[in-house]
């Protein structure tokens, strides 16, 4: 998630809604998503994006 402030408003933008509407408006393929879940005593998240043939990877 993502505060913006546009015109004097803040907004809640969420990532996955920008990179599809760049990626829509560029013509490029659906990126793909994987979460997987760490092990220990917490549940932690990492969720890795490929891209326009980058990969990206999240962090906890």
């Amino acid at each position: 998630m993502l505060i913006l402030e546009i015109k004097g408003r803040k907004q809640v933008a969420f990532y996955k809604l920008i990179l599809n509407e760049y990626r829509s408006k560029m013509k490029k393929d659906m990126p793909t998503y994987t979460t997987t879940q760490k092990d220990g005593l917490l549940p932690i998240f990492i969720t890795t994006i490929i891209f326009d043939k980058k990969t990206y990877v999240g962090f906890p």
